[in-house]
């Protein structure tokens, strides 16, 4: 049997489109990052010697800045980060076999996750952003019986921890179904990795569509290595469900551009999932309007009336699973919706800091003000202007290149919707 041919390599015919496209798109989220940046700081009424702690904004994005390093831990697990970077990259050139190289990736990019957070003490480093009495793992003890959990959930919102409170059941529900089968905040903190990576499949069929073979080989590899991925995955409960919004707005994407009955309800039953996992899924819909009313303008009456039935389809599928869970349980979306808190809430989880709660808290106070209100009030680490005039220069830059790859994931989309990735095929 012959064997399937080996992929391209990055330098091959075509590929300078995709890296001017992947070039462009850096440099405009960079871009992004640092107006937002000095947008959060009220375009210079605020020195850089005042932090933003313990995230540092440059809006859109943000960036928690703690970083510590385990020396010990460090000389036993940098070589084998590296070996695994390493492996990536040669196994996109070098495996033929789609499965057995996506399955190594899939493997890589996990090992490489928990390599990274081990830096900071080894294993005990995995659990400790998971230890914050505002996580989602100490919400665990108090959910009991699921059905319950779901039947009286909006009437539990004030007695939830901070995220746990923020969020719908869902996200909760997923650290209750870990610690039944491997209890306690290690198991929590596998299987969030374990979920985050998983937004590598979707990585690789969204390239594949656009990109083609080459574009999935490499797509993937970028996103495996990217500092942001590989920290977001290692260091915050919520990366969990981004592979669900990712898988959701693929499906549905599919299923709008293939014609497909099949993907539009996958993407339909994922939509509904990632509605019970963050309140956030609703901001997958504009991405997808966009597109819909695109692909309508360019087909005529034909891509019109498939685009009204593909929504129709969506939308009932969506409201199907919802209407059957409040049947079941009793649970309905909208009453935690309009429920939800808006501040900090229990102890000090991660929404109770200064910057952020002032920004919840009714966005009646200006990131500036709130920030200058900081720093007179002696909160933070401004004290030594010597020591905070460094990472004044770094902070920004850190904060949008860190964000760049990631970000990414929502300028494709974007991308997609005006045709600019075209150019990349």
């Amino acid at each position: 049997m012959q064997s399937p041919p080996r992929p391209p390599l990055l330098r091959s015919r075509g590929n300078r489109a995709l890296l001017g496209a992947s070039a462009a798109t850096a440099v405009l989220v960079v871009a992004i990052g640092t107006l937002g940046t000095f947008g959060m700081r009220g375009w210079g009424r605020v020195p850089f010697s005042v932090p933003s702690v313990p995230w540092y904004h440059a809006w859109p994005y943000y960036l928690f800045w703690a970083p510590r390093l385990d020396r010990t831990w460090a000389e036993l697990v940098l070589p084998v980060a590296v070996l695994v970077a390493a492996g990536l990259v040669a196994a996109a050139g070098l495996v033929r076999a789609r499965r057995a190289w996506l399955a190594g990736s899939l493997v890589g990019a996990f090992a490489l996750d928990l390599a990274m957070a081990a830096l900071a003490g080894g294993p005990r480093a995995w659990q400790a952003p998971l230890a914050a009495s505002g996580e989602y793992p100490r919400a665990v003890p108090q959910v009991g019986a699921i059905p319950t959990f779901l039947h009286d959930f909006a009437t539990r919102v004030p007695g939830l921890p901070d995220y746990a409170a923020q969020h719908p059941p869902g996200a909760t529900l997923f650290y209750v179904l870990v610690a039944r089968v491997w209890p306690g905040l290690g198991g929590a903190a596998v299987a969030t990795v374990a979920a985050a990576c998983l937004g590598l499949l979707v990585v690789a069929a969204l390239a594949r569509d656009e990109l083609r073979m080459v574009g999935e080989r490499w797509a993937v590899v970028c996103w495996a290595l990217a500092p942001a991925v590989v920290l977001y995955a290692a260091t915050s409960a919520d990366a969990m469900w981004a592979p669900v919004l990712a898988g959701a707005a693929l499906a549905a994407h599919r299923g709008l551009m293939r014609r497909s009955l099949a993907w539009t309800v996958a993407g339909g039953a994922l939509l509904w999932l990632a509605s019970m996992m963050t309140f956030a899924a609703v901001l997958l819909l504009p991405f997808l309007a966009v597109r819909a009313i695109g692909l309508a303008a360019g087909q005529g009456s034909k891509g019109g009336s498939w685009v009204v039935r593909w929504a129709a389809i969506t939308t009932a599928t969506v409201l199907a699973l919802a209407a059957l869970l409040w049947l079941a349980t009793g649970y309905d979306l909208r009453q935690p919706a309009r429920r939800r808190p808006v501040g900090p809430h229990q102890g000090r989880g991660r929404a109770d800091v200064a910057v952020p709660g002032a920004l919840r808290r009714g966005r009646r106070r200006p990131p500036a003000a709130a920030l200058a209100r900081q720093h007179a009030g002696g909160r933070g680490h401004a004290a030594d202007p010597e020591r905070a005039r460094p990472a004044a220069v770094l902070h920004p830059l850190v904060a949008a290149g860190c964000r760049a790859v990631s970000a990414s994931t929502w300028a494709v989309w974007g991308n997609r919707s005006t045709g600019w990735t075209q150019a990349a095929r």
